[in-house]
């Protein structure tokens, strides 16, 4: 299903933005998982994440890892393992480029309703805000805004924005970069290629990546909450402090 539009005007406009195919392939492929909207869904058991409100760079990066073992290849990435296969239907990198802006002209104002994730909060909080490299504000904002330009001198790398994400979703990420899931590329053929095709997508257009976002965040998952009595806990109450900031701002 095409996305909603207010005037029919704008379908025609979106008609003309995106190609049949590339909207072909999200309807068939990626809105059984993610739905219509890109919201995501829960179908029986299965939960699967809102991919609207993302950035279009993050969306090309994290395709990109899917694509070519950089994210999902881990036989523990259960549901990684499914995002690894299905990525295939884009052939190309100009197909993931277009399926990239196709999601993220799937705007999400709210952040979602469901609060699912108990946590402590001010704890939560003291581990977001701490100084230094250990502390998510250094990437992620003050407003869980993200950023969209990396600062290799500093090792800051691009991050995402975190205010459209549910709170499950966000602690299972957490929980797979702290376990060494996600964050390096597999060792594969594939996986050794995967830093140069990233820089050679960023180049193609006129940007420079020198930064590997998911290898910095895993090494500081494992290192900031290496310092918490309960580790799974703290997790929990990071994403309870960013969830409940983030919704207060919608």
């Amino acid at each position: 299903m095409m996305m909603a539009w207010i005037t029919t005007g704008a379908v025609e406009a979106a008609d003309s933005a995106f190609s049949l195919h590339t909207k072909a392939v999200y309807n068939a492929v990626c809105s059984v998982c993610h739905g219509d909207d890109g919201t995501g869904k829960t179908v029986g058991d299965n939960r699967f994440p809102a991919v609207a409100g993302l950035q279009k760079w993050y969306i090309e990066d994290q395709l990109l890892k899917f694509k070519h073992d950089g994210r999902g290849a881990d036989a523990r990435d259960k549901e990684g393992l499914m995002m690894h296969a299905l990525v295939r239907t884009l052939r190309t990198d100009e197909e993931i480029e277009k399926m990239a802006s196709y999601i993220a002209s799937q705007l999400k104002d709210t952040a979602p309703a469901l609060e699912t994730v108990k946590g402590n909060v001010e704890n939560g909080r003291k581990i977001y805000t701490a100084q230094g490299v250990m502390g998510c504000i250094r990437c992620h904002g003050d407003k869980f805004q993200g950023r969209d330009e990396e600062d290799a001198d500093q090792l800051i790398p691009r991050a995402p924005s975190l205010t459209s994400q549910e709170d499950w979703y966000m602690l299972l990420q957490l929980e797979k970069f702290r376990s060494g899931v996600r964050g390096a590329p597999a060792r594969t053929l594939i996986g050794k290629n995967l830093e140069q095709r990233r820089k050679d997508f960023a180049r193609r257009q006129k940007r420079e990546e020198k930064l590997n976002g998911a290898a910095l965040m895993q090494a500081m998952s494992q290192t900031a909450f290496a310092t918490q009595k309960d580790q799974e806990q703290a997790m929990k109450d990071v994403v309870a402090y960013i969830y409940s900031e983030s919704r207060k701002s919608k």
